[in-house]
């Protein structure tokens, strides 16, 4: 028995292998398992200084298996307002697109078996689980800081993250339409025609939500108009 795997991930599209069990549904001649990973990495600009940082044999899902979001930090330090920014500058632990903040990248993991059945091959037991890392920088104030500068740094790291969170909340949107679109594959003449399938309905769910990202972003100004400015 082969289980086959794909992985999605982070920068909008990717593949990876994922490992899963597979059992025989009913009136399923054979089957075999095969799992899939897509890695999609995703960054976008919040105003000029934010990066944003997805028959009987077929089972229903409303939502995806699992979605784990974790978010790191890096450490900035200042006194004022734009020295806080001079060290962001510095600190930022990305070596492309150093005018941005923070970064979100996500991955989907997806895992199928094939059966055989009366009508062909099918995908079953579909599972999509999904993972968001988020990046956001910390500022820890001195105690000579201005409160006035304090609350504005509140105002503006809330406003980044509900930026990010409206990305991961695109990318578990992803995963659930994921799950849905493979398990309404039809069957397939041949285990190579399923295979297919899979990969072409899996990059067309995929597509879809990197064009949902970017309009996303254009809409919010990548952040701007949810107060993820920095300049304000």
């Amino acid at each position: 028995m082969r289980r086959l795997s794909r992985v999605a991930a982070g920068l909008h599209w990717a593949w990876l292998p994922a490992i899963g069990n597979a059992t025989t549904p009913p009136r399923c001649v054979a089957s075999a398992p095969h799992s899939g990973f897509w890695l999609a990495p995703i960054r976008r600009q919040v105003w000029f200084l934010a990066l944003i940082l997805a028959g009987g044999c077929l089972a229903t899902a409303a939502a995806a298996d699992s979605f784990v979001v974790t978010t790191n930090f890096y450490n900035v330090s200042g006194t004022n307002w734009w020295d806080v920014h001079a060290s962001k500058t510095r600190a930022r632990p990305w070596t492309t697109n150093m005018h941005f903040d923070a970064t979100t990248r996500w991955n989907l993991r997806w895992t199928y078996n094939w059966a055989r059945t009366e009508e062909g091959y099918r995908a079953t037991s579909v599972g999509v689980a999904g993972t968001a890392v988020i990046t956001m920088p910390r500022w820890i104030p001195p105690p000579q800081t201005p409160p006035a500068t304090r609350q504005r740094w509140l105002r503006y790291i809330a406003a980044l993250m509900t930026h990010e969170q409206g990305h991961v909340s695109l990318a578990r949107a992803a995963a659930v339409e994921l799950r849905k679109e493979l398990e309404a594959l039809p069957a397939f003449p041949t285990r190579q025609a399923l295979n297919e399938a899979v990969e072409k309905r899996s990059q067309a769910v995929i597509q879809s939500f990197k064009e949902k990202e970017r309009d996303y972003d254009q809409r919010t100004g990548h952040g701007a108009t949810q107060g993820a400015s920095y300049t304000r």
